[in-house]
C-alpha cells in the first residue's frame, strides 16, 4: 500500500500557527525598518502561497504527480521561512507523495493542507494588521 509520511493531522498537531522566534528573525534583519521587512514577506508569501496551492489542487485533480511535487516543495519552503512549520511540514509530506506518485496519499492529505493554509493566512492577517 502507500507509503506513510508522519503528517501532521487535526488531532495530533498542538503546535502553533506561526513560530513567533522566525517572526521575530524576520523582524530582526532590518533593526531600522524590521515591521516594514516583514510586513513585504508576508504580503509575497500571501500573494505567491494561494497560486502555489490552487497548483497542488489542480495536481491532485487530474493525478499529476511531478507537479504535486513540484508545488509542494516551492509552499515548503516559503512557509519554513515565515515560521509556518506544520503548514511546511505538511507540504514536505504532500512533496514526498508527488515524489512516490502515492497520488490517493495526497488526494487524503488535501484538506489538511487546506485547513492549515487557511489557519496561517488568518495569523498573517492578523500580524499585518497589527502593523
Amino acid at each position: 500500500m502507500g507509503t506513510k509520511y508522519s503528517g501532521i493531522t487535526p488531532e495530533s498537531d498542538n503546535s502553533i500557527i506561526l513560530n513567533q522566534i522566525q517572526i521575530s528573525s524576520i523582524r530582526d534583519l532590518d533593526p531600522a525598518n524590521g515591521d516594514e521587512l516583514l510586513n513585504k514577506i508576508l504580503h509575497t508569501f500571501l500573494e505567491t502561497s494561494i497560486e502555489l496551492i490552487r497548483q497542488i489542487e489542480e495536481a491532485v485533480k487530474n493525478e499529476n504527480a511531478e507537479d504535486i511535487s513540484h508545488a509542494a516543495h516551492s509552499l515548503k519552503s516559503c512557509s519554513a521561512n515565515i515560521g509556518a512549520e506544520s503548514l511546511s511540514e505538511i507540504a514536505k509530506n504532500m512533496e514526498l507523495y508527488g515524489r512516490a506518485c502515492e497520488l490517493e496519499q495526497a488526494r487524503q492529505l488535501m484538506n489538511n493542507m487546506q485547513q492549515r493554509y487557511q489557519e496561517t493566512t488568518i495569523e498573517i492577517k492578523k500580524l499585518l494588521n497589527q502593523s
